[in-house]
């Protein structure tokens, strides 16, 4: 066994072990302290942190968009893909009010059927599932907004991982946005082979990206592509909830072509008092377009200046895309402690 210590931006400080062959969220969960993670593959950066003293290999699903060559030789470290070799000693990059501890993340899988299958844009579809027991009945399926599935890919053993866009009900419907690539798995599914009524395996919810008591300060969101999903959960059960904390919805398109939800988003807006979404194009000729110009962080920075506040920000997205949102919420002197993010590299 290795002893593991995690510093935390609070000076807190929390101890576990973990076992010859185990990567540490496994250990840390195992141990029912619930660390900072998403997808559990390596792929979208949640679990990262500053190995400060010890040694770890890491698993073959860490990719250079997770873990970038200049933040390994920094130390940086993909905690579900870590394997220690040594005690370790681990800075992470959030205060210990982001753990959870003595709950165990649920494991159970559920049997589910294609209600409706989507597709939005050229690289987007909107899959819709209801959730069913052994007869063929909607089964309740609870889950925080923010979280998301892991579903496995009919005909195959692949398993993928999606975040939840509505919000959990008593009826058992999951409504999920998935990026479509070029030759993954379940994109070739959807676009080939998916038809209503299909059996999909569904294991979860998992996660810890959900919604913080804001005390009184606005709340933005700051969507890239299908990172919308668990967004757009969390302003749905704001509305749900009648809660009436200020919130900005900002989400950002390469063009006309791929924007997606608009009418979702906007007709949301019409509903809560509170609620402003912004949508970015980054490359348009459309001159009837009156919305922003430019991608959705340089949208940010033009709202932050012209509201002159330090609101809880919620980001998801692509790396690039999360990090450049947190380096522009430095920027505006916005506390570490307000920034609520999860990183994504789309699965195939």
């Amino acid at each position: 066994m290795y002893n593991i210590k995690i510093y935390f931006e609070d000076d807190e400080e929390m101890e576990f072990e973990c076992a010859d062959g185990e990567d540490l969220i496994t250990a840390s969960i195992r141990q029912e302290i619930i660390l900072m993670s998403e997808c559990r593959d390596g792929l979208c950066g949640t679990c990262k942190v500053l190995c400060d003293e010890g040694e770890v290999v890491h698993g073959s699903g860490v990719t250079v968009q997770s873990l970038p060559p200049e933040e390994e030789e920094e130390g940086q470290i993909i905690m579900c893909q870590a394997f220690p070799q040594s005690d370790l000693e681990l800075s992470a990059p959030y205060g210990s009010d982001r753990v959870t501890l003595g709950v165990a993340l649920p494991t159970k899988t559920y049997s589910s059927k294609i209600m409706s299958c989507e597709q939005l844009t050229e690289n987007v579809t909107k899959l819709e599932l209801q959730v069913q027991n052994h007869f063929d009945q909607p089964e309740d399926f609870p889950f925080i907004a923010g979280q998301y599935v892991t579903i496995e890919v009919p005909g195959t053993e692949d398993w993928r991982s999606y975040s939840m866009a509505n919000v959990a009900k008593d009826d058992g419907k999951i409504e999920l946005l998935i990026r479509l690539l070029d030759d993954g798995c379940m994109s070739n599914y959807l676009r080939n082979n998916a038809k209503i009524g299909d059996s999909v395996d569904v294991k979860g919810p998992f996660g810890t990206f959900n919604l913080h008591d804001s005390k009184d300060r606005s709340r933005y969101f700051v969507a890239g592509s299908t990172g919308l999903a668990p967004l757009l959960s969390m302003v749905r059960e704001m509305n749900d909830k009648g809660d009436t904390t200020p919130a900005h919805l900002l989400l950002g398109a390469r063009n006309k072509d791929f924007l997606f939800y608009e009418e979702e988003i906007k007709q949301l807006e019409s509903t809560m008092e509170t609620l402003q979404v912004h949508i970015a194009l980054d490359d348009t000729e459309d001159s009837e377009w009156q919305g922003f110009i430019g991608n959705s962080v340089e949208m940010l920075k033009s709202i932050l200046t012209e509201n002159d506040e330090t609101p809880d920000i919620y980001i998801c997205g692509p790396p690039g895309m999360v990090t450049a949102v947190e380096e522009t919420g430095r920027d505006f002197s916005i506390p570490t402690s307000q920034i609520y993010l999860e990183r994504f590299v789309a699965s195939s």
